[in-house]
């Protein structure tokens, strides 16, 4: 839909142009939607836009916080009443609210080159995770989460402390993962 909406604003574009030079091109669709379209469609598609933003938000913040509820219980070894469950996924779904909030604060530059960085960022890890439990029948619970971590804080530093291209965060990532998780659980296994 994205891009469908990409293409025809390129087209309209063409014809009318809705940037002055030196413009910010991230501006075309907020100018198109206040310019050119009729204010109860503009509306209606500000308020879609709002509502998909949101709707991928709580399921981010739901999702992030019920596998670290879970999956840091499971790891201890210990069970809770359901009561304690809420309260503790209350809290991590606050937690997880600030880690979210503080990457929003960061000044990204271009809006696509943002969305993909952002996204290479934790991918690198899930995909080492993938493989780990794929192509390891070693693997185990302890070195998956020491690769996840130790792959994410690998990632964080490459992105805050040298010029690689968002590109690689993916390879590096998922290597990182792979071989940490392969030797944690190779090690925890004796």
């Amino acid at each position: 839909m994205f891009l469908l909406i990409g293409v025809l604003l390129f087209v309209f574009a063409q014809h009318s142009p809705l940037l002055m030079p030196g413009e910010r091109p991230d501006r075309i669709l907020p100018l198109f939607l206040v310019r050119e379209m009729p204010v109860g469609l503009a509306g209606l598609l500000l308020a879609s836009i709002v509502a998909v933003a949101m709707s991928n938000a709580s399921g981010s913040l739901n999702s992030l916080a019920a596998s670290s509820v879970l999956d840091f219980s499971r790891l201890r070894g210990r069970t809770a009443d359901p009561a304690q469950f809420l309260r503790l996924s209350r809290g991590m779904t606050l937690f997880w609210g600030m880690v979210l909030m503080g990457f929003g604060l960061v000044k990204w530059g271009p809006l696509l080159e943002a969305g993909l960085t952002v996204a290479s960022l934790p991918f690198g890890s899930l995909l080492g995770l993938f493989l780990l439990g794929t192509l390891d029948r070693g693997a185990n619970a302890r070195g998956a989460l020491a690769g996840m971590i130790v792959g994410l804080a690998a990632i964080l530093c490459v992105f805050r402390f040298t010029n690689v291209a968002f590109t690689w965060y993916v390879m590096i990532g998922a290597i990182v993962t792979f071989v940490v998780g392969w030797m944690v659980s190779r090690i925890s296994r004796r």
